[in-house]
């Protein structure tokens, strides 16, 4: 995604997984967003092709261990967060919850 600051773009990497977003920290740079991208999506793709794991949560840990130590970065390099976003029948709004940045909370 890209935002805009007192005429200053920023971008930032982010992938939904189901109602898990994975989201990298935000850059001036074009080319940086994208290179988070190819990690975040590295990610996202272990997910989906994991048929050992049947529980998501340790689907998620491994993923993002194997993904980020594919590309040879760490989850600070890059800035990666995530949270849970929502949207219900009954409300009209997005639910978002906190942010978290460690995979082992």
């Amino acid at each position: 995604g890209r935002s805009l600051s007192n005429d200053v773009a920023y971008y930032r990497a982010s992938v939904m997984v189901n109602s898990l977003v994975l989201s990298s920290k935000t850059t001036k740079e074009l080319s940086i967003a994208v290179d988070y991208l190819v990690v975040i999506m590295a990610i996202k793709v272990r997910i989906a092709s994991d048929s050992v794991c049947r529980c998501f949560e340790d689907k998620f840990r491994l993923a993002v261990s194997a993904g980020l130590e594919e590309q040879g970065v760490s989850a600070d390099d890059i800035g990666l967060h995530f949270y849970l976003q929502l949207r219900t029948a009954f409300l009209t709004r997005t639910v978002v919850f906190p942010v978290c940045h460690d995979v082992e909370k």
